[in-house]
C-alpha cells in the first residue's frame, strides 16, 4: 500500500504476542477442566475419561469456539447435578476438540452451526438485550463472506498487528442478520470470552466492506482484551456500578466503559492509517480521516471517566496511556 504521511507503529506493541494471549486462554480454561474433572469424576466414569482427553488436547492445541461454550454449559450442568447432560457435554468437548481449530467464515444457520445455533445466542447475548438474530438471505451472506475476505487483506496491508490478533484469536466468523421489531438494528457484532473464538457480526449493520473491515477491527480489539482479561482482571470497579459509554446510549459497567475507549483508540489509529493509502478513491480517504476524529473524541471522552471512576489493573493503565499517546500522534 502506498501511504502518505501515516502515523508510524500500532498500538498493542508493549501487549503480548497474540498468541500466547490465545495460549493463556487455553490455559486457564485447562485448568477449569480439570477442576470439573475432579468434582465429576466419583459420579461418572464417561466424563473423566471424557475430560481427562479433552485437557490434553486444551493444553496441545487451539480449540474450535464450541469447546469454550460448551464449557460453560457443562458448568450449569454440574451446578444443575444434570449428570446425564453433564456427560453428554463432556464428550462433546473431547470430540470438537481434536482438530485444531481452522479458520472459517459460517453462515447463522441450523444446518451450518447444529447446537451451537441455540447456543450461540443464549451464551452472547443477555436475557435484557433480547435475540433478535437471524439467518441472513443467500445474497446477503455470499456478498458479506466476500466483504469478510478482502477486508482481511486490508487489515493486514493497513495494520500487521490487528490481523495476528485475528489469526491467532478467532477461528470463526459467524455472520448473521439482525432486526428489531421496529426494523432498526439489534447489534453490529458480539465478541464473548463465553464463545472464545468466534466473531459474530451482523451482516445488517456491517452491510459493506467499510463497515466489515472496521467491525472486524472493532470486535478483535474486544477479544484481546478478553484474552488478557482472562488471566488478571483489567478492571477491579464492582459490575453493579454503570457509567456513560462512547460507543452505546445506555450506560455500563465499567469493564464496559474501558473496552469502548479502547476500542475507539483502535479505530481512530486504524482509519488514520487506511486514509493514508493513496490508492483510495479521495472521498474515502476523507471519510476515514474524518472517522478518526470521531473515534479519537470518543476516546478522549471515555477516557476522562476511566481515570476519573476506573479502577485499573497496571496492565490496563498500560494499554490506555499507549492509546493516548498514539491519539496525540494522530491529532
Amino acid at each position: 500500500m502506498t501511504r502518505e504521511s501515516a502515523p508510524s507503529g500500532g498500538l498493542f506493541a508493549g501487549l503480548p504476542d497474540p498468541q500466547m494471549i490465545e495460549k493463556d486462554v487455553r490455559d486457564q480454561l485447562a485448568d477449569s477442566v480439570s477442576h470439573i474433572r475432579s468434582v465429576l469424576g466419583p459420579h461418572s466414569p464417561v466424563s473423566d475419561a471424557a475430560l481427562g482427553e479433552a485437557v490434553e488436547q486444551i493444553r496441545a492445541h487451539r480449540q474450535p469456539p464450541g469447546v469454550m461454550a460448551r464449557y460453560f454449559d457443562l458448568i450449569a450442568a454440574v451446578q444443575g447435578q444434570d449428570i446425564a447432560q453433564a456427560e453428554r457435554l463432556c464428550q462433546e468437548m473431547r470430540d470438537l476438540g481434536r482438530e485444531r481449530a481452522a479458520f472459517r467464515v459460517q453462515r447463522y444457520d441450523a444446518d451450518t452451526l447444529g447446537d451451537d445455533f441455540e447456543r450461540l445466542p443464549r451464551l452472547v447475548f443477555s436475557e435484557t438485550q433480547g435475540r433478535h438474530i437471524t439467518t441472513p438471505s443467500d445474497a446477503d451472506y455470499a456478498r458479506a463472506k466476500h466483504d469478510v475476505l478482502t477486508a482481511l487483506d486490508i487489515i493486514a496491508d493497513t495494520d500487521p498487528r490487528v490481523r495476528a490478533e485475528i489469526d491467532a484469536l478467532c477461528s470463526h466468523i459467524v455472520l448473521a442478520g439482525g432486526r428489531k421489531e421496529d426494523g432498526t438494528i439489534s447489534f453490529g457484532g458480539v465478541t464473548s470470552l463465553l464463545t472464545w473464538g468466534c466473531m459474530l457480526l451482523n451482516v445488517d449493520a456491517q452491510h459493506d466492506l467499510n463497515t466489515i473491515t472496521l467491525g472486524i477491527t472493532h470486535e478483535i480489539t474486544h477479544a484481546t482484551l478478553l484474552g488478557l482479561s482472562a488471566v488478571e482482571p483489567l478492571v477491579n470497579n464492582p459490575p453493579e456500578e454503570n457509567y456513560a459509554s462512547p460507543l452505546r446510549p445506555d450506560a455500563r459497567p465499567m469493564d464496559g466503559l474501558y473496552h469502548a475507549t479502547i476500542v475507539c483508540a483502535r479505530l481512530a489509529h486504524f482509519n488514520a492509517v487506511w486514509s493514508a493509502d493513496t490508492r483510495a478513491d479521495p472521498a474515502d480517504r476523507d471519510q476515514r480521516q474524518k472517522a478518526a476524529a470521531r473515534s479519537r473524541a470518543r476516546f478522549y471522552d471515555g477516557k476522562q471517566t476511566v481515570d476519573e471512576k476506573g479502577q485499573l489493573s497496571q496492565t490496563a493503565r498500560d494499554i490506555i496511556d499507549e492509546c493516548e499517546a498514539m491519539m496525540a500522534k494522530i491529532g
